[in-house]
Formats: C-alpha cells, sequence, structure tokens
C-alpha cells in the first residue's frame, strides 16, 4: 500500500512538472500562428486592396480555430455592431486570455493592430511588418525561454515528488 502511495505522489507531481512544462511549446506554436496570420492579412490588403473586415474574414477560414474565432469576434463587432477596430479588439481580446500567449505577447498585437484599416494600403503594410517583426523578436525569446523553463519543470515536478515522498515516509 505504501509503495502504491509513493508511485501515485511521484507520478502526479512529476504529471504537474510536464503539465506545466507543456505551455512554452505551445506559445511557441501559438506565435507562429500568429505570424502566418498577419502574414495573410497583410497579403490581403496589400496587394488585394481587401477592406479589413473583410480581408479578416477571409483570413479566418485560413488559420488555426483559437484564431478564427478571435478575428471572426473582431469582424462581427465591426460588421455587426458597428464599431471601430480598437473597440472590436478589446471586445475579442478576451478570447487571447484562453490560450497560452504572455500579456505582453496581447500587448504587442493590441499595440501594433489598433491603428489598422485607418490608413492607405502602404501605411498598413508597413503597420503589418512592424508587428512581424516584433512577433519574430518575441519568437526568438519565447524559444530561449522555453528550452530552459521546459526542462527545469519538467525536473521540478519529479524533484518536488521525491521531496515530498521523503517527507512523509
Amino acid at each position: 500500500m505504501k509503495i502504491a502511495g509513493i508511485i501515485l505522489i511521484i507520478c502526479s507531481c512529476t504529471l504537474l512538472g510536464w503539465q506545466q512544462a507543456a505551455h512554452y511549446p505551445k506559445r511557441v506554436r501559438q506565435l507562429r500562428q500568429l505570424q502566418t496570420a498577419f502574414n495573410l492579412l497583410a497579403t490581403e490588403i496589400t496587394y488585394s486592396l481587401t477592406p479589413l473586415p473583410v480581408a479578416l474574414k477571409r483570413v479566418c477560414s485560413q488559420v488555426e480555430p483559437w484564431l478564427e474565432d478571435f478575428f471572426q469576434g473582431i469582424v462581427s463587432a465591426m460588421t455587426e455592431e458597428k464599431l471601430l477596430l480598437a473597440e472590436a479588439w478589446d471586445k475579442a481580446e478576451l478570447r487571447l486570455a484562453q490560450t497560452d500567449l504572455t500579456a505582453e505577447d496581447i500587448l504587442l498585437l493590441r499595440e501594433s493592430c489598433v491603428n489598422l484599416g485607418q490608413g492607405d494600403a502602404v501605411a498598413q503594410e508597413k503597420t503589418l511588418a512592424l508587428l512581424q517583426q516584433r512577433l519574430e523578436y518575441n519568437l526568438g525569446e519565447a524559444l530561449a525561454e522555453g528550452r530552459q523553463k521546459e526542462q527545469l519543470w519538467r525536473y521540478l515536478g519529479v524533484s518536488a515528488g521525491a521531496v515530498l515522498v521523503i517527507i512523509l515516509i
């Protein structure tokens, strides 16, 4: 019985450590998906000269479900409720809180995107190019942080389980 309890404690702590470590690769994946989505948006705006709500709607069909939900929220707020992009963005931003993106990532998106739709295609292209550069920087930081902390959380989970077992014995 004691052995089963020890195994259960160690496995539980290890699982918690691995679960915490899984957030880092998810953030990297989501940042890459954001880069792809905003690259598609830049193409729609720059080359097709598509208005922002229509461009966002077209991009919705080409992105991951979590991004589709986010962009769809912006589109519906802009078209149905007649809100400006900044207001629609604030309303849809709540959906980003459910992802593995950091508050810094979300703030970056807000600062970069609230000016979309206000200038000509060249100005919007520059805004989206700057956003791509900043996303690339955040991606590099996420990769570096992920390598460090992912291993740390895994070891911490196993170690915490072992220490807990020693304390309880």
